[in-house]
């Protein structure tokens, strides 16, 4: 079974390669990091998107315009508790500098824009889209931004 190893180098960003594997060459003899992750996760991720693009369009087709769920309440309660758990962690590791910030600011940043998406998507006409609509450009965005800014800061500073 092969183990993957994450490298880093002066001379170029950090990656992951398998371990014990012989490291990839480029041009001039450099190590190009492209063994490892990077070489199975570009095409498998491809294939991935590629097929959740035409699944996506089957399912804005196909489903009813409006549904009933039973379970509605626990869905974002649920939702919003792991939203708020990685807010509070991402405040934690940037309140210690731990460089673990860039993924949890990551991570916050994607939940943000998709808690604004589907609160202003699956509100009511009226007063509930437009509380909706205010809290997504007011709070979430600049919040989802913020995130995304701690993670840009706290990747420059994991990287050589």
């Amino acid at each position: 079974m092969a183990t993957l190893m994450y490298e880093r180098s002066t001379d170029r960003p950090a990656h992951w390669r398998v371990a014990g594997g012989p490291p990839d060459r480029g041009p001039g003899g450099n190590d190009t990091g492209r063994r490892g992750v990077q070489a199975w996760a570009a095409p498998l991720f491809g294939l991935g998107g590629a097929g959740l693009a035409v699944w996506t369009g089957y399912l804005a087709m196909s489903l009813p315009p409006q549904s009933v769920s039973p379970h509605y309440n626990i869905a974002w309660a649920g939702f919003d508790a792991l939203l708020a758990g990685l807010v509070l962690t991402t405040a934690w590791l940037a309140y210690r500098r731990s460089p673990q910030v860039a993924s949890t600011s990551a991570a916050t940043a994607a939940l943000l824009l998709a808690d604004a998406w589907f609160d202003v998507t699956t509100a009511a006409p009226g007063w509930p889209l437009l509380a909706a609509a205010l809290l997504a450009a007011f709070i979430e965005l600049p919040a989802a931004v913020l995130a995304l800014q701690v993670h840009r800061t706290a990747s420059k500073r994991r990287s050589p």
